[in-house]
């Protein structure tokens, strides 16, 4: 056999090769949507042989490199259900659309079989501080003068609170011992704000507290006290405090607030020896511990 025929017995051979292996890839998620496989689908049969066995093409060849591909077809999707399941578990979802979230109802209508264009950023996501900020950004934040975080659409009062902005947080700003992953890294907190706080909180703080409406339960055992029992800021005990109590039958109410534990909680004791309804305000004041 010459060389130009040769060429032409190659060439000719590799066209054939290369669509039936076309074919093989783009048939379709047979595995997903069939059950079967790819070798299954094919549709040649024999041996074809140019030139005495210069070129060959065997669809036995055809029928490993279908099962090949359906091998690496089913990996991939497992591997892809596999990375959002652990994505759902630490409370990032894709949408039916693909794009990201973290509102778990979106979990009922994820894509049936996520891909590694949803996957991706999705990953990224999980572990941005500055995609969870953006996701809290629509209400607005305080701090109370005693350190509470309370929102503008949780209807607590805010004056006198300071508006603060959201932002990652540091190895400061953890407590001591207490670790996080802020984008990706593994934090280990210093304590250092806490101690910060510590300074900068002064000699005393003063405490409001309040409750009203309360019903008292009837009892004749005079000694059958309710407890309420406000504890002490970390580092501070009991100094003062002040009190004011209305009931609708004062003269069958007491109300006797102490200090228990050592100084570190102020606990108020009531009584009545009917049902009766009360409610009391005031303040109590701790000083730094020496």
């Amino acid at each position: 056999m010459n060389q130009k025929k040769r060429s032409i017995l190659l060439g000719a051979g590799a066209v054939i090769l290369a669509i039936l292996v076309t074919a093989l890839m783009a048939s379709g998620s047979v595995l997903a949507e069939e059950g079967g496989g790819r070798a299954g689908k094919i549709q040649s049969k024999g041996i074809v042989n140019y030139g005495g066995g210069s070129v060959v093409i065997d669809t036995g060849d055809l029928a490993y490199l279908a099962g090949e591909i359906d091998t690496l077809e089913q990996s991939y999707k497992s591997g892809m259900l596999d990375a959002l399941t652990a994505l759902n578990g630490i409370g990032v979802y894709l949408r039916g659309d693909g794009s990201v979230t973290r509102e778990k109802d979106a979990q009922a209508s994820q894509p049936a079989q996520p891909t590694f264009r949803m996957l991706t950023p999705a990953i990224t996501y999980s572990q941005s501080s500055a995609a969870g900020i953006a996701e809290l950004s629509g209400d607005t934040y305080y701090k109370t003068k005693d350190g509470k975080l309370i929102t503008a659409s949780s209807g607590e009062d805010t004056s006198g609170a300071e508006e603060i902005g959201l932002a990652a947080a540091t190895a400061d700003d953890l407590s001591a011992g207490k670790v996080a992953y802020v984008d990706g890294q593994l934090l280990l907190g210093t304590g250092e704000d806490n101690r910060t706080y510590y300074k900068t909180a002064g000699d005393t703080i003063v405490q409001s507290f309040a409750n009203s409406g309360t019903t008292i339960r009837n009892s004749n055992d005079m000694s059958n006290y309710r407890h309420v029992i406000i504890y002490a800021p970390a580092g501070y005990t009991y100094q003062t405090h002040t009190i004011s109590v209305s009931v609708d039958h004062p003269s069958d109410f007491w109300v006797t607030p102490s200090v228990t534990g050592g100084g570190n909680a102020l606990d108020i004791q009531t009584y009545s020896s009917y049902d009766r309804k009360y409610s009391y305000n005031g303040t109590v004041t701790w000083v730094r511990k020496e």
